[in-house]
């Protein structure tokens, strides 16, 4: 008889159910059996730097400043007219899109151009003699006027645009665009005709200044002050290279004639050594316009302070030179009142000023406060809060001068001065201050013939409580280098106070006597570092008269004006910190956040499609269109490829998918893609990679699913919540379901990120999605 089998644990499991078949049908895709194919991107010759138009005839000053930024067969070119306040500079005229003349300086200053070198075919236009097609666009603009930063009319001083702003929507405001040409002659090296009609229309020879590669302004205005401006003039409206080179040579060769000025003016005296000062300073005055003026002294001092020049067998910098100059006009520019027309002292002295050279100070800013606040104690020290209204004054000084012509010092080591003369200067802006103080120390009262009483707070009696009061600031005085334009000049500055006080008595009338009582004041001006003003009380100050002298007369005078107690301080200690600003500069300082978010979406706006819906292929054949995906690639790494080439960590390349078609299927294309991408970046640039490698993070369908914030390589990610299409049997199901609309969020996630240190510099997209 069979043994019965014992009862299962576990019943068999159901036979699995039919698996739902996918929303959106694709084709199989296997893994990459291999990295993509490298493909030679390199169109010789590399035309990337800075590029400056020859001037004709007798103007040699460039009449336009071009910056070409090269990758693969893309070209990105930005343009702009030179600096204002040059002379020597050619009239220059475009025609708009109604044949209207528009001329450079008075209804245009910038633009951007975009092309290939290199049709989709690869075959190089340069190397057959063609011109490169361009398409172009200008913002329309003046440059007969200073820049107001609070004007939000003004024109920008350096080129705003990018160049894929040249195509597509509007973006310029009243600019226009058209189309030109760029042709490289083969018989001249480093030379190049640009075209602004395909018919030839104004027609400049470029030559290369330097092979500097722009960086996007969408990314330098990122940076901080003073940084950022230096970073703007330099790589987006330099100062020519000519005017420059001019004025640095200055400081060259000892055989120069500017040497020999300064040779002949040591060997000379009375009028002839006077027109040899006249000479050096002609030599250095310079029209260039703010801020570029200050940059090219920036570099003019870099020059003079480090190149050396012997003078009857002394050897010094040409900085130590011009000290000497400038301190032989002050001490006898006025005694010969002969100068040639158009010059005297006061002009002579300004252009060597406007180096840096003089001294310790030049200006002095005169600060008149009037506060008020709160204060109260606490934990045994006085604490306040105080809002103050301040006027600022603009003085000229005038270094006083012993008989033999040297400075005279007073007895803290300062340079005396004669009277502060007042400076005419835009102090319409009202200067606001906000601080905080705190005081801590003792005193105490001395009675007459009771001696000393109690020691007490020198802040507060004890017990009391918060209550109005005044800082008492007063007036104050900075001497300074820094010659400003504008009491809103200090808008934005740091303030500082610390006070020492040892062993003050005080009685009223009768006096004061101390050891130390000195503050230390210092400011803060964005861009400019720190002003320093000392504050040095006398150690003795005797009886004050009565004000009225006929009180004298009156019977018992002294009695009101003789003191009942004085008070004796043996130590006290005060700290004040707070802040400068003026309505007009808060306003700015909003406007610029407001651009620096616009400039920060713009990141992302040069995202455009490159991938073929479900393919990785960069290369695919689109019908209608004279580009490939890659082309469009290369187009915008030319804009961002100073990013790109310089050295630093290596950038991330973040791939996703939207949801549709199976897990499987979208891992393997999204890993593709950032292959496919990271090879395209390799063929454009990779002999001017320096950056560490890439890092490829294929991250499929999973972030469009993710619920909540993701980060991915150090990288914030927001999830997009997105539903799985397949758990529907079919598209016609899921798009009836609550689920359906989603789908329309589908498109954003079919992508590519490159990020450059935790920025986005670009995005690749595919055919059937939406930036």
């Amino acid at each position: 008889m069979p043994t019965p089998e014992l009862p299962r644990v576990t019943p068999p499991a159901r036979p699995a159910a039919p698996r739902p078949e996918l929303v959106t049908r694709a084709a199989v895709i296997s893994p990459p059996a291999a990295a993509p194919v490298p493909r030679e991107r390199h169109f010789g010759p590399d035309l990337t730097g800075l590029w400056e138009a020859d001037g004709s005839g007798r103007n040699t000053t460039s009449p336009l400043l071009v910056q070409i930024s090269q990758a693969g067969a893309a070209l990105a070119i930005w343009f702009s007219r030179p600096p204002r306040g040059l002379t020597g500079v050619d009239v220059l005229v475009l025609k708009d899109g109604d044949g209207r003349e528009r001329k450079a300086d008075e209804t245009w200053v910038h633009g951007v151009a975009r092309g290939f070198l290199a049709d989709k075919t690869g075959r190089n236009r340069l190397r057959s003699g063609e011109p490169v097609p361009l398409t172009w666009c200008v913002a329309q603009g003046a440059n007969d006027a200073p820049y107001n930063p609070f004007d939000a009319t003004a024109t920008d001083p350096f080129n705003p645009l990018d160049p894929w702003q040249s195509e597509g929507a509007s973006v310029t405001g009243l600019g226009f665009r058209g189309k030109g040409t760029l042709h490289y002659p083969w018989d001249a090296p480093e030379r190049l005709v640009l075209a602004f009609a395909r018919n030839g229309g104004p027609v400049l020879r470029l030559r290369r200044v330097s092979p500097v590669v722009r960086w996007p302004r969408r990314l330098i205005g990122r940076l901080a002050e003073p940084l950022r401006t230096q970073v703007l003039i330099d790589q987006t409206r330099p100062v020519p290279a000519a005017y420059q080179s001019g004025m640095t040579s200055l400081f060259g060769s000892p055989s120069s004639e500017f040497a020999a000025r300064i040779r002949a003016w040591k060997h000379t005296d009375g009028a002839q050594r006077r027109n040899n000062r006249v000479a050096i300073a002609g030599r250095l005055e310079c029209a260039l316009a703010e801020p570029w003026r200050s940059r090219l002294r920036d570099v003019m001092a870099m020059y003079g302070n480090f190149r050396n020049l012997e003078v009857d067998g002394t050897l010094q910098t040409y900085y130590a030179w011009l000290n000497e100059i400038l301190d032989d006009e002050v001490r006898d520019g006025g005694v010969d009142a002969a100068y040639p027309p158009g010059w005297d002292t006061v002009r002579v002295q300004e252009a060597l000023r406007s180096l840096g050279v003089g001294g310790e100070a030049s200006f002095l800013y005169r600060f008149t406060f009037h506060d008020v606040g709160v204060a109260g104690p606490v934990a045994g020290v006085r604490l306040g809060v105080f809002g103050a209204l301040a006027k600022v004054e603009k003085f000229r000084l005038v270094f006083k001068r012993s008989p033999d012509g040297k400075r005279v010092y007073d007895a803290f080591g300062r340079p005396e001065t004669e009277e502060p003369t007042p400076v005419k200067w835009d102090d319409g802006h009202q200067v606001f201050a906000v601080f905080g103080r705190m005081d801590a120390g003792l005193s105490t009262d001395i009675v007459w013939r009771k001696g000393f009483g109690r020691p007490k707070d020198v802040v507060m009696e004890p017990g009391d409580k918060l209550e109005s009061s005044v800082a008492d600031l007063g007036t104050l005085d900075f001497r300074s280098e820094l010659d400003l334009a504008s009491s809103a000049d200090f808008s934005g500055a740091l303030m500082t106070i610390a006070s020492v006080t040892v062993d003050k008595t005080e009685a009223g009338n009768l006096g004061q006597a101390n050891l130390v009582d000195s503050a230390l004041w210092q400011i803060r001006l964005p861009g400019h570092g720190w002003m320093h003003a000392v504050v040095e009380a006398e150690n003795f100050s005797g009886p004050k008269i009565p004000f009225n002298w006929g009180g004298f007369l009156a019977k018992g005078w002294w009695k009101g004006w003789l003191p009942s107690t004085a008070e004796f301080t043996p130590f006290r200690v005060g700290m004040c910190v707070g802040a400068l600003f003026t309505l007009s500069g808060a306003t700015a300082a909003a406007r610029k956040r407001n651009a620096d978010d616009k400039t920060r979406a713009l990141v992302t706006g040069t995202a455009s499609a490159m991938f073929p819906y479900d393919s990785w292929d960069l290369d695919a054949e689109e019908a209608g269109s004279d580009t490939t995906g890659r082309m469009r690639f290369e187009r915008e790494l030319a804009e961002i490829r100073a990013v790109i080439d310089s050295y630093g960590p290596a950038p991330v390349l973040l791939a996703f998918t939207s949801p549709e078609g199976s897990v499987r299927h979208n891992d393997v294309l999204s890993e593709n893609r950032a292959l496919a991408t990271r090879q395209a970046v390799v063929d454009a640039l990779g002999r001017y990679l320096a950056r560490e490698g890439f890092v490829v993070s294929a991250q499929g369908e999973y972030p469009a699913k993710a619920r909540g914030d993701l980060r991915i390589q150090g990288i914030p990610v927001a999830g997009g919540g997105l539903p799985d299409p397949e758990k529907y049997p079919s598209r016609d199901d899921f798009d009836r379901s609550p689920d359906g609309p989603t789908a329309k969020e589908w498109p954003r996630w079919r992508r590519v990120d490159v990020y450059v240190e935790g920025t986005l510099v670009a995005r690749l997209l595919d055919s059937g999605s939406t930036p």
